[in-house]
């Protein structure tokens, strides 16, 4: 999903692809945290979340993933401005 500019929040259609490999999500103005539902991508290699629009913190279900192997996070909206 890289360069897309999708905004709203990330589908949660995306917590039920336990089978996924890679997942990159660049450069898009989506909105919110970092789901929780990514400790289900039990099956993930790489994961890169850059310039996303998306929020920290990193959900702590990612020490679960221990087939993941390439780990990018990048240009996190840490805090939100008023």
């Amino acid at each position: 999903m890289d360069f897309n500019y999708f905004s709203g929040g990330l589908p949660w259609e995306l917590g039920f692809l336990p089978s996924i490999e890679t997942l990159r999500i660049i450069d898009n103005s989506f909105s919110g945290k970092i789901p929780n539902y990514i400790q289900n991508w039990t099956n993930l290699h790489k994961l890169g979340i850059q310039a996303s629009g998306l929020t920290g913190p990193i959900p702590s279900g990612i020490s679960l993933l221990t087939s993941l192997t390439d780990l990018l996070v990048r240009l996190l909206c840490l805090y939100k401005f008023k």
